[in-house]
């Protein structure tokens, strides 16, 4: 996957994931299964969980973008950490827009 492709999927599958949390929660009365956001969110509310999921997004890019060139040692390791962490998100991505569509439908 070029990295420009990979970057933007990941920024995709995390806005969308973002976004369908946030109706899910705020709109739909759904519960977080997540027990460290629903901390967040009993503390916080769901703009922290949302917050928070944007700082860890923003730092695996840019731990991947100062990586990710031939001389670094963490080149492989990194471009892998976001590999895997984009079919993750894309995951819970489907999971949560078919759960939507069935409380919905």
């Amino acid at each position: 996957m070029e990295k420009e492709k990979l970057i933007n999927s990941f920024v995709a599958a995390n806005i969308a994931d973002s976004a369908l949390t946030w109706v899910a929660l705020d709109k739909l009365n759904f519960q977080e299964v997540n027990i460290v956001a629903q901390d967040m969110i009993s503390n916080g509310g769901i703009e922290r969980v949302l917050l928070f999921k944007f700082a860890i997004t923003s730092l695996l890019i840019l731990f991947y973008a100062l990586t990710n060139h031939s001389e670094s040692r963490f080149a492989y390791s990194s471009e892998k950490a976001l590999q895997i962490g984009n079919v993750i998100i894309w995951i819970a991505v489907l999971s949560n827009l078919l759960q939507i569509t069935m409380e919905i439908a």
